[in-house]
């Protein structure tokens, strides 16, 4: 797992990638902490290199949303992989986040490359072909 995080004028950028197992989540519950008591409650967390997410990381992105819901803002999440977004689903939380698929439309983000990753199972399939 991979967190990146980037002060923005009007925002803090989080990125996160790789797996979030119970033995990792608690290192992203800190990047929020962190974040939040610097006084930086709007929270755009970047999630495109995301490949599995364990129940104690929902525990630390709703703590994180009460958090910053409570200081008059809101943390929101760009890019979620399909797999990740089926078990924000099935554990009902989409509703709570704002969720931006296309990022270039946040103004917060003017002028910030985000990282590209390849979609779920590109890796895969592109080792398939060359054998």
């Amino acid at each position: 797992m991979k967190i990146a995080i980037t002060e923005l004028k009007n925002a803090s950028l989080i990125v996160i990638s790789g797996r979030i197992d119970s033995d990792t989540s608690p290192e992203v519950a800190r990047a929020f902490q962190s974040v939040q008591e610097q006084g930086h409650y709007h929270i755009l967390v970047d999630m495109g290199g995301l490949e599995y997410i364990s129940s104690a990381t929902l525990r630390a992105l709703m703590a994180a949303q009460r958090a910053s819901k409570r200081n008059g803002s809101e943390v929101v999440l760009l890019r979620i992989p399909e797999s990740i977004r089926n078990v924000l689903d099935m554990a009902g939380l989409l509703d709570l986040y704002t969720i931006v698929d296309d990022p270039s439309t946040l103004p917060e983000l003017e002028g910030v490359q985000l990282e590209t990753y390849p979609a779920p199972g590109a890796a895969k399939k592109d080792e398939q072909a060359a054998a």
